[in-house]
């Protein structure tokens, strides 16, 4: 598949303005864009799927960014993202000047990862030819098109239907990165702009165990597997499956096969 782009930069930069739409886009890709990667940028963007995965990385963690989500970056972030499968359909938009981030906190859209509802692609493509116009009420024009997408993400994001939408992206994540030792409840409904009671609830009612249990249950699957397929050292595979200690990790590993690590080299894998 050949990557697909198509972006418009604004060619006005009123300066009596707080706020102005510096471009917008629609991309499809299948590697990383390095020129989309930015330090501290000092705009504020936003990602909306249409089909595919991406995986976004903001302080430090990881997020995995499907269809019905959105991703804000607000001004000042770093920018890291790439498909997470073969490929990654999105449009974007971004904000520039000092009440860009203004826009967002007014639609309590808060940075990082949010459930909303499908890709408003005509809207998008609406705001490609306004952003273009030399006089100022296309840039104008343009500005009110952003806040109406943004309108649109906010509103689709209360909507009942996709409440639960979430969850997916939450299990997503747990097995992209259940190696993380740190990987707990509170860090996952703090990245998702959840109650952790909210989070666990709708989790085990929807996937019938708790969010701990499915991060062990990762975790020991991965293990074993590790067991049975290389010669890697049982506290090397107990640290790169997210385990605090090597004691902890036979004791669990015991508990979930019934023998301990080293016998569980010679067994036939074991699917849980």
């Amino acid at each position: 598949m050949n990557d697909f782009r198509n972006c418009l930069f604004s060619v006005r930069h009123d300066r009596d303005v707080g706020v102005f739409v510096r471009s917008t886009g629609e991309y499809d890709l299948n590697g990383i864009d390095y020129a989309s990667l930015h330090k501290s940028a000092n705009f504020a963007q936003i990602f909306w799927p249409i089909e595919g995965c991406g995986l976004f990385f903001h302080q430090g963690k990881k997020f995995r960014l499907t269809p019905q989500h959105i991703w804000y970056y607000p001004c000042g972030s770093d920018h890291f993202f790439y498909p997470a499968n073969d490929h990654f359909h999105y449009c974007w938009l971004t904000l520039q000047g000092r009440d860009a981030d203004h826009f967002f906190r007014t639609l309590s859209i808060e940075p990082g990862i949010s459930p909303t509802g499908s890709c408003p692609q005509m809207l998008f493509q609406k705001l490609a030819t306004e952003i273009t116009g030399l006089k100022k009420s296309d840039s104008l024009q343009a500005l009110s098109t952003a806040f109406q997408i943004l309108t649109l993400a906010a509103q689709q994001r209360t909507a009942p239907a996709k409440q639960n939408d979430y969850l997916e992206n939450v299990k997503a994540v747990i097995e992209d990165d259940f190696s993380n030792a740190q990987l707990t409840v509170e860090q996952l409904a703090a990245n998702f702009h959840v109650h952790r009671v909210t989070l666990s609830r709708a989790f085990a009612m929807k996937y019938k165990m708790t969010i701990r249990d499915y991060i062990n249950q990762c975790r020991i699957q991965a293990a074993i597997e590790l067991l049975q397929t290389t010669d890697l050292p049982a506290a090397a595979i107990a640290a790169q499956c997210g385990f605090t200690s090597a004691g902890y990790f036979s004791k669990v590993i015991v508990k979930a096969t019934g023998a301990p690590p080293g016998k569980n080299r010679k067994a036939p894998l074991q699917k849980l």
